[in-house]
């Protein structure tokens, strides 16, 4: 009898010794995100393992500086402005699309009292985050369609540095997200001019255009597609699902911010990521709507 009890016992140990290998994590997959409430389901994330790799979330605040040390392999996956990203894809083909994760989290926001509106920027000095950015090419199609688009000065600033240039009075007006918004509204130091997704809804009658989304390398896509299909997955759920306390936990320490202060940021910011037909149909509508002549490709859109 005691033979039989140790030999399930051995058994058993065995079977609990494969379980954990099979959970442990093989490897690192290191993802990186900016500094924005924009990056909330990703970093709730950090730790979790996907196809036998544990998630590394790594924060930048220099979408370009990032841009240059995800191609050089220091990261497999780059959270970015959409267009930083289609940039790349068009100019040689180095990068993919994985998912557009955030369609709305940034407001035009002044301090100026006597700016109410989109017209009243005419004369005036916009900052946004860096050239060819999904701010700068939706704030120059809601000018046009003001028709002072020719009378807005629009220049660029690292977004960390944006708050202080406003304060001081170097800019009119700057394209910031979320949680910068809600911060200096929080603490009265500047006002919503308008909220991007609200301002392209009136103009188009839906909220999204693609701001901020997920890439990665054609290199390191066929080598592991898997991985990176299942990483989309799990990304999506917790983007289209109710952040717990645990989560809000982990992005106001990541962020710095207070819990508040996350679940109102959170409250501006559109998550949502559609299956790729529905993605490749937006993506269109943007193209068009922005008046480029560019196509989105299925090519560039992981399947």
């Amino acid at each position: 009898m005691l033979k039989k009890v140790l030999a399930l016992l051995a058994i058993g140990a065995t079977l609990y010794a494969l379980g954990q290998q099979e959970q442990s994590p093989t490897g690192v997959v290191s993802i990186a995100v900016p500094r924005t409430v924009s990056s909330a389901p990703i970093l709730a994330l950090e730790g979790s393992v996907v196809a036998g790799h544990r998630l590394d979330v790594q924060i930048y605040d220099d979408h370009p500086l990032a841009l240059a040390e995800f191609l050089a392999g220091r990261t497999q996956v780059l959270f970015t402005g959409y267009q930083l990203g289609l940039g790349r894809w068009q100019a040689d083909r180095g990068v993919r699309h994985l998912a557009t994760v955030v369609w709305g989290v940034s407001s035009l926001l002044v301090t100026n009292p006597n700016l109410q509106g989109l017209g009243s920027l005419a004369g005036k000095k916009v900052l946004v985050p860096f050239a060819g950015s999904p701010l700068e090419v939706q704030l120059k199609v809601l000018l046009k369609a003001a028709n002072i688009l020719d009378r807005v000065v629009i220049d660029y600033s690292p977004i960390t540095q944006m708050p202080a240039l406003l304060l001081q009075g170097k800019a009119d007006a700057i394209a910031v997200p979320e949680p910068i918004v809600s911060r200096l509204t929080s603490q009265g130091q500047a006002r919503v001019l308008f909220n991007f997704a609200n301002e392209w809804d009136r103009l188009t009658g839906d909220p999204r255009s693609p701001q901020v989304s997920l890439f990665v390398k054609p290199k390191d896509l066929e080598q592991n597609a898997d991985l990176y299909r299942q990483l989309r997955n799990l990304i999506k759920q917790k983007a289209e699902g109710i952040f717990k306390d645990a989560d809000l936990e982990i992005i106001s320490r990541k962020l710095e911010l207070s819990p508040e202060l996350v679940l109102k940021a959170l409250g501006n910011t559109l998550f949502s990521v559609p299956d790729n037909p529905t993605q490749l149909g937006l993506l269109t509508t943007y193209h068009n709507r922005i008046g480029d002549t560019y196509r989105p490709e299925a090519e560039f859109l992981v399947p």
